[in-house]
């Protein structure tokens, strides 16, 4: 029996990796790359059931647990993959626990790659000083910026790397949805205006004497929710407050919008989670009396004395008459042979976002602005009349139970035919049997083509580039590959004396960027590495010397002895290596900086910053710290600053 079980789970990782193949792989591989090594998504003849194998090792799926496997298969949209797994679960009467899951950050990064147009990641790729030919898609850009520790769950990371992708990448990765207040007796009012989400707390719903850190979010990410009839839905944002189960001497008011139209067709409800180890709760269905609420005009009020998770749930009593306020658009632009079409759906609030990134990605409205009478999850169907074009994919679902502010949909149109410019869709819009009414588009190509605000060109082979400065931009590339982690942190130091503090500090710092400094400022150029060299030395990276000393072979480059490191600044990095990691929280505690504590996490972060504020420029400041790295760093640093 126990053999039966085992090549089931087999041929299920087996079958599912079929669906994660091509561009797919690169799905599973980002969604993987927080819960597998590095070396296990970077292994170049890696494919689906490779990754799925070492999740196996590392005990994150077992025969009796593949839940992972099915949060997977629902996020990257992949409906037969989804149905395999149920079926098995189904089928082995397994349990549904919420462990393993994926990360919040984890989600909103692949939803917004899926955003990404091939041709739109260019400007990923120079931003970060990638070399080009290196990266075929986004998601090769991505893991390379994930293994920099360039792109992490940190709020400056992100939005450097938003930036360079435009507003509707901006809109799913930036978690802007947050703020906190300290609140004594006196009372005070949280509002997040963006969603227009208030919390106010009256004067004496806190002690006298007493101050609470209180927080209101707007939770972004999808959340399972008790959602349990087909006329059934979350109709607001999920608002969550803090800290949680704080109590309060008087009630406090939140309130919120919801979409729901009509209101008198409509039957409310109120859902709560006391802590975030509980599941929501319909408030009919609980025995909370301090809770209480109303609806009125588009917004939800809730009296409460306890603080937790709320959303607010909408049940249809008349499908003719209630609407959600839900606004529909179609949006398209020509790209080389392909015809974009975007779908979108968006809250009526929303409508300065969509249209500036309409201006940004240069789309043309061709129909919407409209509100439709919506109530379940939607599909959407693309047919196309004749043969002179073909959709890559004809079907899609949004996913209207939950709150959404924007969400949205594209459909490549590949083109059969290089001679027609005329193009007609028709897009059906259904929920179940129902039928929403046909949106037809159509739209004469050959406009848009002689259109530069709606073409976008291909930017390969655009540039001539000297085979000499190739050579040595490949050169930079792959030496950045090595200096990560401490050895970029090492390459920091090196430089200190050679590049202004304020690209030191540049939070989009990584050791390409420091490269290219060196480069603008004639440290090194294609005839001179001889800094490169030095710094490799330093680094003790014997595989950055040989690729140095092979480049200056190949290029019969001379070796001069401009630019070098100083003595001081050798020995300060020869020194830091042998520094003791253990003892770092005396020489914080030395220097006073214990407040700083979590933001000097190695000794290289802290010598960073008792450079920047000047604290080891004499040679007296210099002695002192390094009595306090230890007798060998000591020993090291003490025959260089007798010499000085």
């Amino acid at each position: 029996m126990a053999d039966s079980k085992l090549h089931e789970f087999r041929n299920l990782k087996s079958n599912l990796s079929r669906f994660y193949d091509g561009e797919r792989y690169f799905w599973l591989r980002l969604c993987l790359f927080d819960l597998l090594s590095v070396g296990d998504v970077t292994n170049p003849d890696s494919i689906g059931n490779d990754l799925f194998n070492a999740l196996e090792d590392r005990g994150l799926i077992t025969p009796i647990n593949v839940n992972i496997l099915l949060e997977i298969t629902k996020l990257t949209e992949m409906k037969d993959a989804e149905n395999l797994v149920t079926k098995y679960i189904n089928d082995n009467n397994l349990p549904n626990t919420d462990e393993p899951k994926l990360s919040s950050f984890r989600k909103r990064l692949f939803k917004a790659m899926r955003q990404v147009h091939p041709d739109e990641f260019r400007g990923l790729i120079d931003y970060y000083n990638l070399i080009h030919s290196s990266y075929k898609n986004v998601w090769d850009v991505v893991l390379r910026l994930e293994m920099d520790v360039v792109l992490t769950d940190k709020p400056d990371k992100i939005e450097i790397f938003a930036n360079c992708l435009g507003p509707a990448v901006k809109e799913i990765l930036i978690v802007k949805d947050r703020m906190e207040l300290i609140v004594d007796s006196t009372g005070g009012t949280l509002h997040l205006k963006d969603e227009d989400i208030k919390l106010e707390i009256q004067p004496g719903a806190i002690e006298e004497g007493k101050a609470v850190n209180i927080s209101l979010e707007n939770i972004v990410e999808e959340i399972d929710m008790p959602v349990s009839h087909p006329l059934e839905s979350i109709i607001s944002p999920i608002v969550k407050c803090g800290p949680e189960g704080t109590i309060f001497n008087k009630p406090c008011l939140l309130s919120f919008p919801h979409n729901a139209v009509n209101e008198e067709f409509w039957e409310f409800t109120l859902l709560f989670q006391k802590c975030s180890q509980d599941k929501w709760k319909k408030l009919t269905e609980s025995n909370e009396k301090d809770m209480n609420f109303t609806s009125k005009n588009g917004r939800c009020f809730i009296n409460l004395i306890h603080f937790s998770g709320f959303a607010f749930m909408g049940r249809i009593r008349n499908v003719f008459h209630a609407k959600k306020s839900i606004k529909f658009g179609v949006f398209g632009k020509m790209i080389v042979n392909e015809y974009q079409l975007r779908v979108k759906f968006w809250m009526p609030e929303k409508q300065q976002e969509v249209d500036k990134e309409q201006a940004y990605q240069g789309e043309k409205l061709l129909e919407g602005g409209t509100v439709l009478s919506l109530y379940k999850d939607l599909e959407i169907t693309v047919e196309i009349p004749n043969q002179k074009w073909r959709v890559v994919d004809k079907s899609v679902k949004i996913i209207l139970a939950q709150y959404l502010e924007i969400s949205s949909k594209k459909f490549c149109l590949e083109r059969n035919n290089s001679s027609t410019n005329l193009l007609k869709a028709k897009l059906l819009l259904s929920q179940d049997s129902n039928v929403i009414p046909e949106v037809e588009v159509n739209c004469d190509v050959g406009a848009l083509i002689s259109s530069p605000s709606n073409f976008v060109p291909s930017r390969s082979n655009s540039v001539t580039v000297n085979p000499w400065q190739e050579r040595f931009n490949k050169l930079k590339h792959d030496l950045s590959l090595l200096y990560v982690g401490d050895k970029f942190l090492l390459l920091r130091c090196c430089l200190f004396d050679h590049i202004d503090l304020q690209h030191l500090t540049d939070p989009g710092c990584i050791a390409h960027y420091l490269f290219n400094k060196l480069h603008e400022k004639r440290y090194i150029t294609p005839t001179n590495v001889s800094l490169l060299l030095d710094i490799a030395k330093v680094s003790d990276l014997n595989d950055v010397e040989i690729l140095i000393n092979q480049y200056v072979i190949d290029n019969k480059v001379p070796n001069t002895d401009e630019e070098k490191l100083s003595l001081y600044r050798s020995k300060l990095c020869e020194a830091l290596k042998q520094f003791d990691q253990n003892t770092l929280n005396g020489v914080i505690a030395f220097y006073e900086l214990d407040s700083m504590r979590m933001q000097l996490p190695t000794i290289w972060d802290l010598v960073f910053h008792l450079e920047r504020i000047g604290k080891l420029v004499e040679e007296s400041e210099r002695k002192i710290f390094a009595e306090r790295l230890g007798t060998i760093a000591n020993n090291i640093l003490l025959t260089v600053l007798a010499d000085e």
